[in-house]
């Protein structure tokens, strides 16, 4: 069954967030299930993307334009190397997607008037995006647009090139679907996915609403909850582009998160290898089930949760086809999927306990490498009953942090006492996430002492306030 729900669901095609087809994936998702206590639809304002891409090299070229590419209408040079690309356009082949935004800055850089892409021989997606990365705020539109072809197609580009990008932007609405099994506990577990998705999005992230039919507890009461504008749709071109569902969900329609133990998320899940990236606390429970990474995933909903205080587990894997329009399940799978499933029931009904003491380890390991009036303070709390009472509320001290000489951007606590000290350790700069988000560079010394009491003191604040909320 699991195999015919993804097809079934990935007939409708790609499901962009505020789309007029994301609600009639919803009634067709919504159908999947019988016999349940409460459901939901819960609309959002979204930022909703589509384009007509016109490309013609020696012929005409099947391109993609990256949300959210603004309109062009251009004839003339294209050109391979950054030095030549002032009123040209420039073609970059890719070693990863996730490199996009790192060519894309270096484009605006070398005034370039547009920037085509491609990987391999399938039609992918990605957001483009403008410094500061992981900014929770709104951020400056994509001033160029950006394109992605199939590598195939280069033979057809030669140094000339016409291209018409026809774009529309809007605010409108999405849905985010939740789903209610009561039970004999209070306490709710929450299994997130996502519906909206590039191309046809069978693992990223069709086949997790597959699960969700079968997914049963009989002793802690489920939230089943499928977020829209996962992928794209956050407001105000955020440069944290991804997760914008969840977020808003968390902030403003769960009136109280107290009684929430735990979230599972799923999301581009590979049946064959999945991979199991927790929040502390969690790997005792859930290493008996996974190959489990000891990181938190900041690209998918799980992250949301764990940004307020409720331990998450991530399932997903390694695919080769992500955001691509070959990104399909085989028949072959389905028995990997239902594994998984059966896990995911297994933890479910069994006791959720959070090792406390891993996470207090957790802190001890990070101590040595924290300003001495931050030791402290964390010496404190790892010895008082603070973190007996209310462990997971430390992950409200975690963020984001990315350094443009890595590929991803990486979960750590106190990231802005780790983000200084990374870009003091190197050349490169580094992003902080907030709201706005903070970009460090490379400076004075006098001014990363100064910058430094500034951070110290914020984080000193932080756990004091924390210690009150608690205790």
């Amino acid at each position: 069954m699991i195999y015919e729900r993804i097809k079934e669901l990935s007939s409708m095609g790609e499901i962009v967030a505020g789309d007029q087809k994301e609600r009639k994936l919803i009634s067709k998702f919504e159908k999947m299930f019988s016999n349940i206590d409460d459901r939901k639809i819960v609309p959002i304002e979204v930022l909703n993307y589509s384009s007509e891409t016109y490309m013609e090299g020696e012929k005409k070229i099947e391109a993609i334009s990256l949300p959210y590419s603004p309109d062009i209408d251009f004839d003339g040079k294209i050109v391979r190397d950054f030095k030549s690309c002032n009123n040209s356009g420039i073609l970059i082949i890719l070693d990863n997607l996730y490199d996009i935004n790192k060519f894309y800055i270096k484009a605006l850089e070398n005034q370039c008037q547009f920037i085509v892409f491609t990987l391999d021989n399938n039609l992918r997606k990605y957001v483009v995006k403008t410094p500061p990365f992981l900014n929770l705020s709104a951020s400056i539109p994509p001033p160029i647009p950006a394109f992605y072809i199939r590598k195939n197609d280069l033979d057809y580009i030669r140094e000339k090139i016409s291209i018409k990008n026809l774009t529309k932007i809007k605010r409108t609405t999405g849905y985010i679907f939740e789903i209610i099994k009561n039970a004999k506990k209070d306490d709710k577990i929450y299994v997130s996915a996502h519906h909206d998705h590039w191309f046809t999005g069978e693992h990223d992230n069709l086949a997790s609403l597959a699960l969700f039919p079968e997914i049963e507890s009989s002793i802690y009461e489920l939230h089943l909850i499928t977020f829209t504008a996962e992928e794209a749709g956050a407001l105000g071109y955020s440069s944290f582009s991804w997760s914008f569902g969840s977020r808003y969900y968390l902030d403003n329609v769960v009136k109280n998160l107290d009684n929430i133990i735990l979230n599972i998320n799923l999301d581009n899940i590979n049946p064959f290898s999945p991979v199991v990236k927790i929040s502390p606390g969690l790997f005792t429970l859930s290493t008996k089930y996974f190959n489990v990474k000891r990181e938190i995933e900041i690209y998918s909903d799980g992250y949301s949760f764990f940004k307020k205080g409720i331990p998450s587990l991530t399932i997903e894997g390694i695919n080769p086809n992500y955001h691509s329009d070959n990104d399909t399940v085989n028949k072959d799978e389905e028995k990997g999927f239902y594994d998984i499933l059966h896990k995911i029931n297994t933890i479910l009904n069994t006791e959720i306990v959070i090792d406390n003491l891993e996470i207090k380890e957790n802190l001890v390991n990070i101590m040595e490498n924290l300003p001495l009036p931050l030791r402290v303070n964390l010496v404190n709390i790892t010895n008082n009953t603070f973190l007996d009472k209310k462990p997971t509320s430390i992950y409200k001290l975690y963020g984001g942090i990315y350094n443009f000489q890595e590929r991803y951007a990486k979960v750590k606590p106190f990231p802005l006492i780790l983000g200084l000290d990374s870009v003091r350790a190197n050349t490169s700069k580094v992003f902080i996430e907030g709201k706005p988000s903070m970009e460090l560079r490379p400076v004075d010394k006098e001014y990363y002492a100064h910058l430094m009491e500034q951070f110290i003191d914020y984080y000193i604040n932080s756990i004091h306030e924390l210690s009150k909320d608690i205790l």
